[in-house]
């Protein structure tokens, strides 16, 4: 009950907005409260399975998970194609 709650208190499922990349790792504690699913085309949501917080914000390291690697490189794109 808790997470529904904190989601139907906050408006969690119902975003306004656009060009909005919501991003979560499997091992981040806040990805039950977060947006794990795309709402729209420019409100794409970028799950990352076996990564923690925060974890496609850090430098790029010989130890990134082709997962975490696959994310940034999706999150390249997403900007590229918005910014143009």
């Amino acid at each position: 009950m808790g997470v529904m709650s904190t989601n139907l208190y906050y408006r969690g499922f119902n975003v306004r907005g656009s060009k909005i990349i919501f991003s979560s790792g499997s091992f981040d504690p806040w990805h039950i409260l977060g947006i794990t699913k795309d709402i729209s085309k420019d409100l794409p949501a970028i799950f990352i399975k076996g990564e923690g917080h925060c974890s496609d914000l850090s430098e790029r390291r010989d130890t990134d998970s082709a997962e975490l690697i696959q994310a940034r490189e999706k999150i390249f794109h997403i900007l590229q194609k918005w910014l143009k």
